[in-house]
């Protein structure tokens, strides 16, 4: 072997391993691992250091034994995963995945996802970045920017569910339903019964005017993930104008119950509420000021912090924004005071 194909030999492996630990890095979102109870702080911190030190393999037989230890820990499942396709054992990877989906049914949707990109996407470098940097513009609000990275990627992968979802995604946070539908209706076949699919799909048809269509959707990714706030409340959108307003109005006021610290929730049923009422009573008025008083007073308190969290294995895009709904709060608050105002001079109170 020469110099020259030595050299060029030693630089395709380095682009090798750069791609692979990118690719491991941008299917897991580039999370910390959360220890689960029971798996001992020395062992953690010999695979931090392992990594640290590129020894993927090294470290991948102590996350072997720690799983093997940890059974029900899906984050070490997770980790070991990543440290796979990372020493180019993706097959492995993948399988293991797939286990972890199996025994963890509150995850499967996105381990699934997960296994199925990892067996077919990024298969360079370049594609990778190109992915990665579209998903910082998309989480930005640079819908535009992030039209162009994946658009780049879609290109070379034009069946990658995980790309026409990330495209319909940005379609429909940019306005423009009819692309979003048509991307997102292909996500579907190439990933069905995503329950992310299923949301981002159900709301581009909401928003395009396919009722039917629409709540079949979100109906799908309510029953996959009811305790989801996003998706509560795009299907309770979608249930009102389907004309089924009661329902609409069932859904979140159990949801309201159960999650207390879903500040949009709490918001969605008080417009529900006054809108189904076209002289709403003094009580109803006082309970709906209640209510506003309460989201302001928890989004104060921090519960924010609860209300936007998702699942830290899931490459959701949080569309709910805390300061947006304590805005919405305020504004309604004002026109209930005064309102309640104007009742009590009619009343002569």
């Amino acid at each position: 072997m020469t110099r020259f194909e030595s050299t060029n030999s030693v630089s395709q492996s380095r682009a090798g391993l750069i791609s692979r630990v990118t690719f491991a890095l941008l299917i897991f979102s580039i999370q910390a691992m959360t220890v689960s109870r029971g798996v001992l702080a020395n062992e953690f911190t010999e695979v931090r250091e392992l990594t640290q030190k590129k020894k993927w393999s090294e470290a991948a037989i102590v996350l072997k034994k720690m799983v093997a230890e940890n059974p029900q820990s899906v984050e070490l499942l997770v980790e070991l995963s990543k440290v796979l396709i990372v020493s180019d054992r993706r097959e492995e990877a993948v399988s293991r995945l797939v286990e972890a989906a199996g025994k963890f049914p509150k995850h499967r949707a996105a381990l699934n996802r997960r296994a199925k990109v990892a067996a077919s996407m990024f298969l360079n470098i370049n594609l990778a970045e190109q992915f990665r940097l579209g998903v910082h513009h998309l989480t930005a609000g640079e819908y535009s920017a992030a039209k162009s990275k994946f658009e780049h990627v879609y290109k070379e992968d034009p069946k990658n569910g995980e790309i026409l979802l990330r495209l319909g995604q940005n379609a429909v946070m940019d306005l423009d339903y009819d692309t979003a539908a048509e991307y997102l209706e292909r996500a579907d076949v190439a990933l069905p019964k995503d329950p992310v699919i299923s949301l981002w799909l159900g709301r581009a048809l909401h928003q395009k005017g396919v009722v039917d269509k629409a709540l079949v959707e979100l109906k799908s990714a309510y029953d996959q993930k009811p305790s989801d706030e996003q998706v509560v409340c795009w299907y309770a959108d979608a249930l009102v104008s389907a004309g089924q307003a009661a329902k609409a109005q069932d859904v979140l006021l159990q949801d309201t119950r159960q999650h207390t610290e879903h500040l949009q929730s709490i918001l969605n049923l008080v417009k529900l509420r006054m809108s189904q009422s076209a002289k709403p009573s003094t009580e109803g008025l006082w309970n709906s000021r209640r209510d506003l008083q309460v989201i302001l007073s928890r989004a104060a308190s921090g519960a924010e912090r609860v209300t936007i969290a998702r699942d830290s294995l899931d490459w959701d895009l949080p569309t709910i924004r805390i300061q947006d709904v304590v805005k919405d709060a305020k504004t309604l608050l004002e026109k209930l005071s005064s309102r309640l105002e104007n009742k009590e001079k009619e009343s002569g109170t």
